[in-house]
């Protein structure tokens, strides 16, 4: 690949504009895009394999992956580096590789091959993308019969304004994994009309509302446990009015945790809803082969910083680990 080439800009980003261009320009593209494997597979000496591409015609399958892909993810040009927002993105398999493997088993799979593993293809990812997750090894109509019930869950333990929020908060991810079955604009334009919020409201409305909805979905939430848990359970998995900040009343918890100081009862909740945090964030290290691959997809792309400032949480060790995640970026 010639370092030196210029590339003009794509100038549509829309996914209308996107399938127009491979619609108009596809040869163009596939050619550029086949150059650009086949360079990294001489330059690298490793195989498509380690990224799940295992037919007869690798480089071919590789190729119309990336060309699916360009037209139904999610991408802004504004996140991608420097000169890619053009047609230098057909050139750059790492990008396409990352947006297949996720960008640490992207750098893993190339490791593994200067280590000399050259079963590196057959090993299971630890940190599968939720896109990959989803398309490989789950069922597309039971994800979303389980989606379903975990938006159930969300609006009948706490209440239905916080689902709004999660769908807003989801709307990248479930277009992934749905395509266009969802109205994501048009939820959008009614929450911000219908609440008005500012951005940082909205921000940790939204972190609130998925965080709450991922430890629902992966049945981390108890009626029992120590008195933090409990503290953290009522006042923020328990009915509420759909109103900020969408948690029980202080009286009310008080009450149900017999009666303790106010200030311990803050303390409590606070200490609880960390710990649940925590307990969230650990769920993107395990295997997909350790836990249900849907909630360790969901664990990937739910967790925001945003979420430590909703709950004023001083946690250096939480707000890295929550920064290196996918759906960290904010």
């Amino acid at each position: 690949m010639n370092p030196t080439r210029t590339h003009e800009p794509i100038t549509d980003w829309s996914r209308e504009g996107r399938a127009r261009l491979v619609r108009e320009q596809g040869d163009r593209m596939r050619a550029l895009l086949e150059e650009a494997f086949e360079t990294f597979l001489d330059d690298k000496e490793v195989g498509l394999a380690a990224f799940r591409f295992r037919t007869d015609d690798p480089v071919a399958e590789a190729v119309e992956w990336c060309v699916e892909r360009f037209q139904i993810a999610d991408i802004d040009p504004g996140q991608l580096h420097d000169g890619s927002s053009s047609w230098r993105l057909f050139t750059e398999v790492s990008f396409w590789l990352s947006q297949r493997q996720t960008a640490a088993g992207y750098r893993r799979a190339l490791a593994h091959r200067r280590d000399g593993d050259a079963d590196v293809g057959e090993a299971p990812s630890t940190d599968e993308s939720p896109e990959t997750v989803a398309t490989r090894d789950i069922d597309a109509r039971r994800v979303r019969e389980r989606i379903i019930d975990g938006v159930s869950a969300l609006r009948d333990t706490c209440c239905a304004a916080l689902v709004g929020w999660w769908l807003i908060g989801s709307a990248r991810q479930r277009r992934v994994w749905f395509a266009n079955d969802d109205l994501v604009d048009e939820w959008n334009a009614a929450l911000t009309a219908d609440h008005g919020r500012t951005s940082k409201e909205r921000s940790f409305h939204i972190a609130d509302a998925l965080f709450r909805y991922l430890a629902l979905f992966a049945g981390l939430v108890r009626r029992d446990g120590d008195e933090s848990h409990r503290a953290c359970v009522q006042t923020w998995f328990d009915s509420c009015h759909d109103e900020p900040p969408y948690e029980a009343p202080r009286a009310a918890v008080r009450a149900a945790l017999g009666g303790l100081p106010s200030r311990q009862m803050t303390t409590l909740r606070h200490d609880g809803v960390t710990t649940l945090i925590r307990r969230c964030v650990a769920l993107t290290d395990r295997s997909w082969l350790e836990v249900d691959p849907l909630v360790n997809a969901l664990s990937q792309s739910s967790l925001r910083l945003s979420l430590l400032h909703r709950f004023k949480i001083e946690d250096d060790d939480l707000e890295a680990r929550i920064r290196s995640l996918k759906g960290a970026s904010e």
